[in-house]
């Protein structure tokens, strides 16, 4: 009889769950797939995707940082802003990554906008001197505050605006700049889409709009253009739980906590609106926003190194 090693079997029981990636990878967000309510937890983990490869944002409370997951409220249409100077090709795949996303199972539909609103999800095509993105593309994602709520419940907050940014062409390794073709473009808007949906940081594995791999990415995109589902496992996840609900905490120190309770003074006494959440691949931010559009707030630039517990968050003012 063959004697099989305890890592080749886990290397076996790895390939058998290859298709139920939260058995064998951790998620990236710090927090675990069991906080979950049991309606939403109870099927396979094909069923969740990689959730919780997405990061929380986080709201101070008595005892810490409360994390919590965000999104856009379901009951009304989401508005939607394209710049006007977006060119006809451009418009057709954003219709039709809209209505990819309307039909993923995520229970949302889109109003699309004339004119630029304080809210919504707002898309351009950065050119000349702007700010370009790193990539094919980046987003934004703000989730407005309300209120707190019961210890073991839901902060009451959903996503009130987000920004998506998309690159017409990349540099090639010689320094020319080449345009994307009709899959990069359009992979590109349903991945940032995914972003301003309310899930932060990306997928490690899976099959799903949401992995960072730019040429599945691509594949994905070409088969939605062909016909096929969009696949999002995480968002459709997302979107079958209450917006804001508790996924952990993280403890800071005395310092910190002052630090926080100060900005929340300064904010109440000038009038600013918020507070907000906004969560980047490796960062995340708290802040409050005033008529003009500024924000005063804290930074926590180690933010994924303490939702991995390698570190206590420390806290920086906004630039």
């Amino acid at each position: 009889m063959i004697r099989k090693s305890p890592r080749r079997g886990l290397r076996l029981w790895c390939f058998v769950l290859f298709w139920f990636p939260l058995a064998c990878v951790p998620g990236r967000g710090g927090w675990d797939a069991s906080v979950l309510p049991h309606s939403v937890s109870e099927g396979s983990s094909a069923d969740l995707g990689r959730i919780t490869d997405g990061l929380p944002g986080f709201v101070p409370e008595a005892n810490g940082l409360s994390l919590f997951l965000c999104r856009w409220p379901k009951e009304e249409p989401i508005p939607v802003w394209l710049s006007p100077d977006a060119r006809p090709e451009e418009r057709r795949l954003w219709e039709m990554a809209l209505h990819a996303w309307e039909s993923a199972g995520l229970g949302i539909s889109f109003s699309v906008e004339e004119k630029r609103l304080s809210h919504g999800i707002h898309v351009a095509f950065p050119s000349g001197l702007q700010r370009r993105p790193a990539g094919t593309g980046d987003a934004l994602a703000d989730c407005r505050i309300q209120g707190g709520g019961e210890e073991e419940g839901a902060v009451d907050a959903h996503l009130s605006w987000a920004s998506i940014h998309l690159n017409r062409s990349l540099a090639s390794w010689k320094g020319v700049r080449v345009p994307l073709d009709e899959d990069e473009m359009l992979g590109a808007m349903l991945h940032e889409l995914g972003h301003a949906l309310g899930f932060s940081g990306h997928a490690r594995l899976g099959n799903s709009i949401m992995v960072a791999d730019k040429a599945q990415v691509r594949r994905i995109a070409r088969r939605v253009r062909e016909g096929s589902a969009l696949p999002a496992p995480e968002l459709v996840a997302l979107y079958r739980l209450t917006s804001g609900i508790r996924v952990g905490r993280l403890p800071i120190s005395s310092k910190e906590m002052l630090r926080l309770e100060d900005l929340q003074a300064r904010a109440l006494e000038a009038g600013l609106s918020g507070p907000y959440s906004r969560v980047g691949d490796r960062l995340a931010e708290f802040f409050y926003r005033g008529e003009r559009g500024e924000r005063i707030g804290v930074r926590a630039e180690d933010y994924l190194l303490a939702l991995e517990g390698k570190r206590a968050p420390t806290l920086t003012p906004l630039p």
